[in-house]
């Protein structure tokens, strides 16, 4: 049941509730926060998963965000899109991604940062199985 509601709820990182998979991932990261501005974050990646079971040929996704984030003093807001589509298999390439809006705030703490976030499925295969997700998260800086 975890790996079912973990697949479909967290669509950028289902590769975490998948059994019997390898996992190889890539990412590269933009970030542009300015003083007073509405700060930007952007997000391309793959992600290629070998099956340790079976003799299969691996799964691979292109997995992307946008987001546009304010800070007001402690608390942080965010707000995007994020998705992933499936580069293998022969289906539609409509019919071969997620696509999920979100919502998030998070309050800084000092080194701890808790938060709230929500995530909106905007994909019509994906809303058959959920509606929305809404989780809280704590972050922990290190240094």
């Amino acid at each position: 049941f975890a790996t079912f509601i973990g697949f479909f709820s967290d669509i950028d990182r289902f590769e975490a509730f998948i059994a019997d998979n390898l996992t190889v991932l890539a990412f590269v990261n933009f970030r542009k926060n300015e003083p007073g501005e509405v700060g930007l974050r952007a997000r391309l990646g793959s992600s290629i998963l070998f099956n340790t079971q079976d003799k299969v040929d691996p799964d691979m996704f292109v997995l992307f965000s946008a987001q546009a984030v304010e800070q007001v003093g402690k608390v942080e807001f965010l707000g995007g899109v994020t998705g992933r589509v499936r580069l293998t298999r022969d289906r539609v390439l409509g019919q071969r991604g997620f696509l999920q809006f979100g919502l998030a705030a998070s309050l800084g703490l000092g080194p701890l940062r808790p938060g709230v976030h929500f995530k909106f499925p905007l994909e019509s295969d994906l809303l058959e199985i959920i509606d929305f997700v809404a989780a809280v998260n704590l972050g922990v800086r290190l240094r």
